[in-house]
């Protein structure tokens, strides 16, 4: 075989190697605490008819408390695990296929944006598009964990490639769907409004004014079903309410401050540095090639790092999965250009710019495939410590996968630690404090694990010393192992 033959199945070598590393990570990821808050809001809209959390009991009081009834979710998404979980049952991998189905969806219309650019399409640039993304560290563990970024990420792609093709067609319909898919990607979740802004600025620069009045109709409609389940003034309150009083947006710069530090979003850890590195090199070495041939996407790109940061908490580096389409686009167009166009050090410089990409996210992926845990088993195990069933209990958050039925409420630390960071931010937290707490919130018993509890309590309990049938808090601990504290509320 010759050497033109070797080099034109590298991509395909390279994409099989990353896919296979990619399918062999899947089996027992150690679980998100975000993954249980939400398929809790699945598993309560299925029930009720509505959103509430437990997990968060004693964050709010009355009726704005989230326990009592939530309007402030990520709603498509929450709507979308209901689905799931009708079909596959209340268990972790039901909820994380959807992740995973996005995922592949999104490569399905990445696979037709490319196919009509003016770069000429090739088996190898797909290839090495979709497996740059899925090497991303971001990329890797996020299209498999049930969090409403890959679905946003993907409906906002289908929203840019419906706005492309309608701009080379002149078709309205396409723009009517571009529409469509922007406010989709918003009632997933509410970053997705990045896209209605995107949509809107590309049309508008274009002074396409007729299809950006349409685009702005569907895209206006299709978001406002994120109220759907808001029926009176009263409940608009409420969701106001809750919104404001979020940890997460209660904390928000102001707007300014947002836009100055976006840049942080790429410059997070290791993982995005070396990705960004990457597109800093295309862009300086590629960057006329990259301006003729993705112009449109280029300026896509810039709306959505300025929307990001208009309207985001601060910079969440997952949050930048909205971007990664558009840049490891812009990468692999800028890298074949370059390799194929500049000079040996050129080259040389942006190989080693990959290979430290490879290094820092094979670090970070072969991290996560080490921290393996069977949730279903562990929390089995947990459970059969707790003498009662059927009670209210305080547990982590991973605690609800396959546990959730048997006991009447499954409330978390997470609560006590929204209400001590909102409304008494100068009182440290402490074991004691969770104690009573729970105990406020008439939890009978509190558990903690080495493995799923947040706030660093299991730590905080071990540093305390306590043996079986001391008391804290109003508790008595009544089990104690190397891994696990459970305490019995005394007053129940």
């Amino acid at each position: 075989m010759n050497t033109v033959n070797i080099k034109k199945y590298i991509p395909h070598v390279i994409f099989f190697a990353v896919a296979a590393f990619f399918a062999l990570s899947l089996y027992h990821r150690t679980p998100n605490g975000d993954e249980a808050i939400i398929a809790e809001h699945s598993y309560w809209f299925d029930k009720l008819g509505y959103v509430c959390s437990n997990f968060f009991s004693g964050y709010l009081d009355g009726e704005d408390g989230w326990d009592s009834r939530q309007y402030f979710y990520h709603k498509l998404f929450v709507l979308t695990g209901v689905g799931f979980m009708k079909i596959f049952g209340f268990h972790i991998y039901s909820f994380r296929l959807i992740s995973l189905l996005f995922a592949l969806i999104f490569f399905v219309f990445l696979y037709g944006y490319l196919k009509r650019q003016r770069i000429r399409f090739s088996w190898s640039f797909y290839l090495l598009t979709v497996s740059l993304l899925l090497f991303n560290g971001h990329f890797f563990s996020q299209s498999f964990m049930f969090r409403p970024e890959i679905m946003s990420m993907c409906l906002g792609f289908i929203s840019f490639y419906f706005l492309q093709r309608s701009v080379s067609n002149g078709k309205l319909s396409g723009v009517a769907l571009s529409g469509v898919f922007a406010g989709l990607a918003t009632f997933t979740h509410l970053n997705g409004a990045i896209y209605s802004l995107a949509g809107f600025v590309a049309l508008l620069v274009k002074k396409e004014y007729r299809k950006m009045l349409l685009f702005s109709a569907m895209a206006t409609v299709f978001t406002l079903l994120y109220f759907f389940d808001i029926h009176s003034c009263e409940e608009l309150r409420s969701w106001l309410h809750q919104f404001t009083t979020d940890p997460n947006v209660a904390g928000k710069r102001p707007i300014y401050i947002g836009l100055l530090k976006e840049q942080q979003r790429f410059f997070h850890s290791p993982r995005e540095v070396t990705f960004t590195l990457l597109l800093i090199f295309s862009l300086v070495f590629g960057f006329k090639h990259v301006k003729e041939n993705l112009r449109d996407l280029l300026l896509y790109l810039l709306t959505l790092v300025i929307g990001l940061g208009l309207l985001t908490h601060g910079p969440t580096a997952y949050y930048g999965l909205h971007y990664f389409p558009y840049i490891a686009i812009i990468v692999v167009a800028g890298y074949l250009h370059i390799f194929c166009r500049r000079s040996l050090r050129v080259r040389v410089l942006g190989a080693l710019l990959l290979a430290g990409f490879v290094a820092v996210h094979g670090f970070y992926n072969v991290n996560l495939i080490r921290k393996r845990v069977n949730i279903a088993e562990h929390n089995a195990t947990l459970s059969a410590h707790i003498p009662e069933k059927n009670v209210k209990i305080a547990a982590p958050l991973p605690f609800v996968f396959d546990e959730i039925g048997s006991y009447s409420a499954i409330r978390n630390e997470i609560g006590w630690a929204y209400h001590y960071n909102v409304f008494h931010p100068d009182q440290p937290l402490s074991l004691d404090s969770y104690l009573l707490f729970s105990a406020e919130n008439g939890s009978k018993y509190v558990l903690l694990d080495e493995l799923t509890t947040s706030y660093n309590l299991f730590q905080m309990a071990r540093r305390q010393g306590l043996s079986v049938n001391d008391r804290i808090g109003g508790h008595e601990l009544i089990y104690k192992s190397d891994t696990v504290f459970l305490f019995k509320n005394m007053e129940l």
